[in-house]
């Protein structure tokens, strides 16, 4: 994130470690704002950016350089209730 903070006209780059506030979820939904510790679904955002611009703010997320560790995942339901198979949600990945 640093990259995206030095940008001009960034005003703030944040994480869920940034706010730890965030690690519970709103009531109304499913997951936290932001992936606390691991990703649990395509697309879940893992930053955000506040800028003068928006094009600004695309830019900043541009500069975010985010490595992610492919987990097993189980696509078929009848293989994922078969013994060893990747768990559908761990308990603990994400606040209650």
């Amino acid at each position: 994130t640093s990259r995206a903070k030095a940008l001009a006209g960034v005003r703030a780059v944040l994480t869920a470690a940034d706010m730890p506030y965030l690690k519970k979820k709103a009531p109304t939904r499913a997951h936290a704002v932001l992936a606390i510790d691991r990703v649990v679904f395509a697309g879940q955002p893992v930053a955000a950016v506040a800028a003068d611009e928006p094009a600004i703010a695309e830019e900043a997320l541009d500069l975010i350089d985010v490595e992610y560790e492919v987990l097993p995942a189980a696509v078929d339901p009848l293989e994922s209730m078969k013994p060893g198979a990747p768990p559908v949600a761990e308990a603990g990945t994400e606040a209650d």
